[in-house]
């Protein structure tokens, strides 16, 4: 959707300031918005003239800026934000430069759903300009797609963030949910990232914590293209980007990671042209927009799972199981030969297949110090014994930590997710024999229903929350209570 343009000249110039001209005005209203959340515009003052031009500094003039919406009933309201002590600022623009400023529209969100048409009003001088009015639509929340397992990364430490795609028309909106910790239940915001043609399955790159306001969105789209949006804080640094794979189709192998150098490291699953082999090959997108293939491996079919963490030192680690074997790889940043030569990735197998006792599922986590781990990122493993579900604490190096007592499941039960919980016996999500989701940890159970769609455990706090796709994003506190009958 291109913006609602004006070319301000300037009546009479402010008191004490160059005069003004060629002074391009827009604000980039969207053609659908969220019911419910507040409505963000972007206003820009872009200089395309060839000198340094002066216009006042909308950041601090709210007043000068003016909404008026047409309702669905016809009737014309004004919204506008006061300034009880306005200050006499100026944006001082450079040729071809731009100043900004992202401003709501008072109480929107208190409107209802509808069709709605607003124009922006500018009073700069003397004389009062507006915007062409743009026909809007207020919608409720419509999911159909949510990276729900990515607020169970270690790494989300200081709140968490769900893309998710929102049905608007013939598109396909990408938002970002946001909660905190102090209420994870809460929604904190609806954040408006860009829209997509086409469905797809969002995935935001794990990363440190301390750039957890610096990754990418990632989505596959047709055969061969991967998109990405780098963010920036809630928002996208720039136009999100299209990347073609030299190979006739690909699909995202697990999470991406973003490594503290800025890159993506994305893992790409390139199917053989016959059979169920593939190989896999991890994208390397530079800040550079240039892309890279490193070889990851080959195999004869696709791995059980890939776990994706960026380690304190800015390391992507992608943990995986193929053939019962449990292999660790590392992507170091700033390894701009290896990336530029597309060297394949180094690994190492942390464990054999066992016999009689397959692994499950394995997770990153964090875990206290003991007298044999000195505390930090470590892995939980399960893995299958007669007695049940064993969970096994180990170190990065595939060493052993301690391990639990089997965990006993019912009958025909299947494991959906797993919630680590230090050194405590993990969460586990199980889907009945009768389609009925079910909580179990630490000897009791909860029963949940038979919620379909996407679902996923995460903790925060150490209290474990089912997530689901509702209204859009649902976070449902967990409390087992039942005692499991031996």
């Amino acid at each position: 959707m291109k913006p609602v343009l004006l070319l301000l000249l300037l009546a009479s110039p402010p008191a004490g300031a160059e005069p003004t001209s060629g002074a391009t005005l827009s604000a980039d209203l969207r053609a659908e918005y969220l019911a419910g959340s507040p409505m963000l515009v972007t206003i820009e003052a872009r200089n395309e003239t060839s000198q340094t031009i002066t216009v006042p500094d909308l950041s601090v003039r709210h007043d000068l800026i003016r909404f008026e919406l047409r309702t669905p009933s016809g009737e014309l309201q004004t919204r506008r934000t006061l300034v009880e002590n306005p200050v006499d600022k100026q944006w001082s623009i450079p040729p071809r430069g731009k100043r900004e400023v992202l401003l709501e529209i008072p109480s929107a969100s208190t409107l209802k759903p509808g069709e709605y048409e607003v124009a922006v009003h500018f009073t700069l001088g003397e004389t009062e300009h507006a915007l062409e009015p743009r026909a809007i639509r207020l919608s409720r929340p419509a999911p159909v797609a949510a990276d729900l397992t990515v607020a169970a990364l270690p790494s989300e430490r200081s709140g968490d963030w769900t893309p998710w795609l929102h049905k608007a028309g013939e598109h396909y909106d990408l938002y970002l949910h946001r909660t905190t910790i102090a209420d994870p239940t809460r929604t904190a915001s609806e954040d408006y990232l860009t829209r997509l043609s086409t469905l797809a399955e969002p995935s935001l790159t794990a990363a440190r914590p301390a750039d957890a306001s610096d990754r990418y969105v990632v989505w596959a789209e047709g055969a061969r293209s991967i998109g990405l949006a780098r963010l920036q804080g809630h928002r996208l640094r720039a136009t999100p980007q299209l990347l073609d794979a030299p190979w006739p189709a690909v699909s995202l192998a697990a999470r991406g990671a973003t490594g503290s150098d800025g890159r993506l490291y994305q893992p790409l699953w390139i199917p053989a042209p016959r059979g169920a082999a593939g190989e896999i090959r991890v994208l390397v997108a530079g800040v550079d927009g240039q892309a890279s293939y490193r070889k990851l491996g080959r195999y004869s079919q696709p791995p059980d799972f890939i776990r994706t963490v960026v380690t304190d030192a800015g390391s992507a680690l992608f943990l995986l199981t193929t053939d019962g074997h449990l292999d660790l790889y590392t992507v170091q940043p700033n390894d701009t030969r290896a990336d530029q030569e597309s060297l394949p990735v180094p690994g190492e197998r942390l464990l054999t297949a066992e016999h009689g006792t397959p692994i499950r599922d394995a997770r990153f986590t964090i875990l206290p110090s003991t007298a044999s781990f000195a505390g930090g990122l470590a892995m939980l493993g399960l893995f299958a014994t007669e007695d049940g579900l064993q969970p096994r604490w180990m170190g990065l190096s595939g060493a052993p930590i301690t391990s639990g007592s089997p965990i006993a499941l019912p009958a025909g039960a299947t494991l959906v997710d797993v919630s680590p919980n230090g050194l405590s016996a993990p969460g586990l999500l199980l889907r009945l024999e009768s389609g009925v989701l079910r909580y179990q940890e630490g000897g009791f159970y909860q029963d949940l229903g038979r919620i379909q769609g996407a679902v996923a455990l995460d903790r925060t706090n150490g209290a474990a929350l089912l997530r689901t796709i509702s209204k859009p994003i649902a976070a449902i506190p967990l409390q087992p209570t039942t005692p499991l009958v031996p």
